[in-house]
């Protein structure tokens, strides 16, 4: 047997009681718990302020990014605007920056994919690490929304490509 692998197992009457008493916390007329409309098909979740969550499914397109409060149960955003009364917001960066974001009260290093300039979200695909001091960019539906709020700036430099175009060092 694997030292590393734990075998967990419930009886059937363990998971009736369990079951039981979830059915209890998220019954929708008795519970302070409320349950997010349109979370389900999400990919993506971080904490954007306090009581705010952003979340977003695993496409490219900003209109499938949206945060949630926790306290108002209401979108905060996509915000809803008059197109007319409010003229197009612009952003300071552009498709294809390396930039620096804050997830996880940490600096990563990303490249920026996708700018929404209505909503002043850009998309950035972020380095992970892979081995030593090199780093690979993150898979293709983990790029993420950030708030323009949450851009650290824009990289000095762009991180140096091994000679396969795979690994980066920054």
């Amino acid at each position: 047997m694997c030292k590393r692998i734990t075998v967990l197992h419930c009886t059937k009457e363990e998971i009736k009681t369990s079951k039981s008493n979830l059915d209890k916390v998220w019954n929708k007329e008795n519970s302070v718990i409320q349950s997010i409309p349109g979370t389900r098909k999400s990919h993506h979740f971080k904490k954007v302020e306090p009581y705010i969550i952003g979340c977003q499914t695993m496409s490219d397109d900003a209109s499938d990014y949206a945060e949630f409060s926790f306290l108002s149960g209401r979108i905060a955003l996509p915000a809803v605007v008059d197109k007319e009364v409010v003229k197009p917001a612009t952003t300071a960066y552009r498709q294809g920056e390396w930039v620096k974001v804050m997830y996880d009260n940490q600096q990563h290093v990303g490249i920026v994919v996708n700018v929404n300039t209505t909503q002043h979200l850009i998309q950035v695909k972020c380095l992970i690490p892979k081995e030593g001091d090199w780093w690979k960019l993150e898979a293709d539906n983990d790029a993420v929304w950030y708030r323009e709020s949450e851009m650290v700036g824009k990289c000095d430099k762009e991180p140096r490509m091994n000679r396969r175009g795979e690994l980066y060092q920054h």
